[in-house]
């Protein structure tokens, strides 16, 4: 019989708050020669999750979104990618998963309203 598996890694990378350059490059560094088939980062890891009131400053949305297109455009790892951010959906800030799959977003789960 034989008995195939998926792998999947979690990773808790260093994170700085209300900084996505810093967090994109920080997950592209646990992305590069990975052998799992699945990497999943912790809520709102491209911004960090404390950042309170920083979340309803626009410079702070703009740059997740700008260190999510550096991501897409610059992804090493050839499987499965979640990690969470805060998204703009219908003028309301959510908490939200992303699913990605090399330079494509395959999905947004939301979670919650922030």
């Amino acid at each position: 019989m034989n008995h195939q598996f998926i792998k999947i890694k979690t990773v808790s990378p260093i994170l700085e708050v209300a900084n996505p350059q810093f967090n994109v490059k920080e997950m592209i560094k646990h992305l590069k020669n990975s052998d799992a088939d699945i990497i999943a980062f912790p809520e709102l890891s491209l911004t960090s999750a404390s950042c309170k009131d920083l979340f309803f400053h626009q410079d702070l949305i703009t740059d997740a979104y700008h260190a999510l297109e550096w991501l897409l455009e610059n992804n090493p790892f050839s499987g499965f990618v979640v990690l969470g951010m805060p998204v703009l959906f219908n003028q309301q800030l959510i908490n939200a998963a992303l699913l990605i799959h090399q330079d494509e977003l395959i999905g947004v789960v939301p979670k919650k309203q922030l």
